[in-house]
């Protein structure tokens, strides 16, 4: 609809100097409402609304370049505001429709579903993704970028990992050392 909402989530890109389609609502038939959080060539993020074609609502200042960064496209106030890291980084006015006519589906690494078109985020990693009809606060931002980075500092005790070419998605084992704190 017209009202408040917010996109967040955590990304990790490989890429450098390429597309990549993080999160999007739309299908293969584009129509008004149809939405993208995209990274551009140039390491910036980009919020696009479809309108009768895609139309900028918002493009970051900051980039994101290669390491774990939060991303948060929050419409308040029929304004699109982009923060990176919990910081305010860039706005515009936004006052459109964002309920598409049709059934669009929400799609994740990829641009509607298909990774022959658009650009796949085949060399992201994405984490914590969230969709909220509520718009955080600047502070509440502030608040979740500082309650969520320690779990994505190097070697955090709170990651579930593996290395996948010698144990694919194998967790053994996962332990809480009450005199530490940590998980491990």
């Amino acid at each position: 609809g017209t009202g408040d909402f917010s996109i967040m989530f955590w990304v990790k890109s490989a890429a450098t100097g390429s597309y990549e389609d993080y999160v999007a609502r739309g299908d293969t038939i584009s129509e008004a409402g149809d939405w993208l959080v995209q990274k551009m060539t140039d390491e910036t993020i980009r919020f696009y609304r479809n309108e009768s074609g895609w139309t900028t609502r918002a493009t970051s200042i900051r980039t994101i370049g290669t390491n774990w960064v939060q991303v948060a496209v929050v419409r308040r106030s029929s304004v699109s505001n982009i923060y990176i890291d919990g910081e305010y980084d860039s706005s515009t006015g936004d006052a459109f429709n964002y309920t598409p006519s049709g059934g669009s589906p929400l799609t994740v690494g990829v641009c509607f579903g298909n990774v022959s078109s658009g650009h796949p985020a085949t060399n992201a990693s994405l984490s914590l993704l969230r969709i909220s009809k509520t718009a955080p606060t600047p502070q509440q931002i502030a608040d979740i970028y500082a309650a969520e980075k320690p779990l994505f500092a190097a070697n955090a005790k709170c990651l579930l990992q593996s290395d996948h070419s010698t144990q694919p998605n194998n967790v053994l084992d996962l332990s809480h050392d009450k005199s530490t704190d940590l998980l491990s």
